[in-house]
Formats: structure tokens, sequence, C-alpha cells
């Protein structure tokens, strides 16, 4: 496709550029790509660009040939279905999970850390060592306030670590 971005819209000769008829059919692969998309067109722009400047290259070429396109993507957008037509085949996630060809993923599981249950304390007036990150210098610094630092998940009541954990064996 880039190499007839060029041929098409920028020819150096009408000779190099090849017929809307040359093609019969026009297969794209990963056609959900964003590069179907034109640019964004502003009022103030227009004083110093053409329309074509914000037109996509991509699809001008494809609008070009009188050909039938299609396009083969897994996660059609928006824009591929303006340029291709709706989707003539589709095979999801779960059927294709049952025939065989995808593996289904696990949920996810939160492991409870003793530091994410407990946190972190610093009181008012401890002395706490500081690391300075550019040079690795470690200085001591005295707190002023109390200062506790949690994870989110420590507030909401959750259980020890070892009741909550258990990881599937392979």
């Amino acid at each position: 496709m880039q190499s007839l971005v060029r041929r098409i819209l920028y020819p150096a000769d009408d000779d190099e550029r090849p017929t809307p008829g040359l093609y019969d059919c026009i297969i794209v692969d990963e056609a959900h790509r964003g590069y179907v998309l034109d640019a964004e067109l502003r009022e103030e722009d227009l004083s110093f660009r053409t329309l074509h400047e914000y037109l996509s290259q991509y699809r001008r070429v494809l609008d070009y040939f009188d050909a039938v396109k299609i396009g083969l993507t897994a996660t059609p957008a928006l824009h591929t279905t303006q340029i291709f037509g709706p989707p003539v085949f589709s095979y999801g996630y779960r059927q294709a999970v049952i025939d065989g060809w995808l593996i289904d993923h696990l949920p996810p599981r939160r492991i409870t850390t003793a530091l994410a249950q407990t946190g972190i304390v610093f009181e008012a007036g401890e002395e706490v060592q500081i690391i300075d990150p550019r040079s690795g210098q470690i200085d001591l610094s005295r707190r002023r306030t109390r200062l506790i630092s949690r994870s989110r998940s420590s507030t909401s009541g959750s259980t020890p670590a070892s009741s909550n954990v258990s990881l599937p064996k392979l």
C-alpha cells in the first residue's frame, strides 16, 4: 500500500500511475489500523493547507482502484466498516476457546502482602533514611509530622495473604 501512495497520488509522470482497473480484488490485512482515518481539518488551517493534506492517503489509494476490497481484521473499528462495509464473518473469542484455537485466561487474583496490609508508618520526630535516586547517596532526615502510607487494598478489609491466595498448579 505504501508504495502505491507515491505512484498514485504523486507520480513523476502519468506512465508511472497504475490504471484504476488494474486489480480485480484488493485484500488488506490488519485493516483496523488507524492510518485509514482522515486528519482533523480546522478552519484556520485552510489558509495554508489543501483538503488533500487532510484526507487519508491510505483511503485515497483504496478509493482510486475500481476493485473489490476485502479487509481482514480481528478487531473491526468504525472506520474499518466505513471503508469495507459490515463484517461478513465473525468468529468470537468464546467460540475460539471452545474450538481449541485460544486458551482462556484465569481470573486475576489479588495477592495481599503484609506490607500492603500494615503499610509504613513514620512517627513525628523519627529519623528516616532517604535515598537520592540520582547519586544513590543515603541521607538522614527527621520527620516533622507523622506519615502513614498504606495500599488501597489494605483499607478494604482484606484478609491475611495466607488465607486468600491459592495459585493453580501447573
